[in-house]
């Protein structure tokens, strides 16, 4: 009889604590709260600075002492990100979570500051290029990568959803010169990959459903690929090195 009993009271303190835990997962899912995740990524060098490399033939003649990453983004409160880096492209630029209520809109401002130096310019010259306070939608995803998109034409921060972006991994065989031609809007892009931990390597986000032709400058290697509109991947490897093909 006491066991019975015993039983019955477990049973109705398990229902009692799913129940709690089913309306206080309820409320939460009420109040709107969820968290913003933003990856951080440069696409191509700026004006800036390719203007300073025109005499430059090889990329083992440039080197980044160091990249300066300042923003502010506004969802509910400033939410300030810093971050000093010796890749450009090799990394990414921060991963940064942000609590808050769902937002239709976020404010964003920042400022890179590129340190560099080639066996032209002696000593160090540092680019600073700011972007003025302007919101971006952001319905609909709660993941983003931020792209600092640098071309001939200009340059603009984009707000990618990451559900709609897709990364190619650039690699050659020693610090080289790349470009990234999108054959869809015809903008080009001109980057160069870095030694990291022992693989010289360049990131690219791209946009699904677009088709992109990535080029070795130095050793004329050159592959033609589309970022699948729609894949199981989200991120792929261009092999530029001259010793295979993938």
């Amino acid at each position: 009889m006491k066991r019975a009993v015993l039983v019955s009271v477990i049973v109705a303190m398990v229902l009692i604590l799913s129940s709690c835990a089913y309306l206080l997962s309820n409320f939460l899912s009420g109040t709107g709260r969820q968290v913003y995740t933003f990856y951080f990524y440069v696409n191509g060098l700026p004006e800036e600075v390719l203007g300073m490399l025109q005499d430059i033939d090889s990329a083992g003649g440039l080197v980044i002492s160091s990249i300066e990453h300042e923003a502010t983004m506004t969802l509910e409160n400033p939410f300030k990100v810093s971050k000093l880096s010796s890749y450009i492209f090799g990394d990414t630029l921060g991963k940064y979570d942000i609590p808050t209520t769902s937002k239709e809109n976020l404010d964003f401002s920042s400022k890179l500051a590129i340190t560099f130096s080639t066996d032209t310019t002696l000593p160090a010259t540092t680019v600073a290029i700011n972007f003025p306070n302007r919101s971006y939608d952001i319905r609909g995803a709660n993941e983003f990568y931020v792209i600092y998109d640098f071309t001939i034409e200009g340059s603009e921060v984009k707000f990618l959803k990451k559900v709609n972006g897709y990364i190619f991994e650039i690699r050659t065989k020693a610090r080289e010169f790349v470009e990234v031609y999108d054959i869809n809007s015809g903008r080009s892009y001109k980057m160069f990959t870095e030694n990291v931990s022992g693989t010289f390597k360049a990131f690219f986000v791209a946009e699904r459903g677009k088709t992109y032709t990535f080029r070795a400058l130095e050793q004329g290697i050159e592959q033609t690929r589309n970022a699948p509109l729609v894949s199981d991947k989200d991120t792929e490897v261009i092999d530029l090195t001259g010793t295979s093909s993938m």
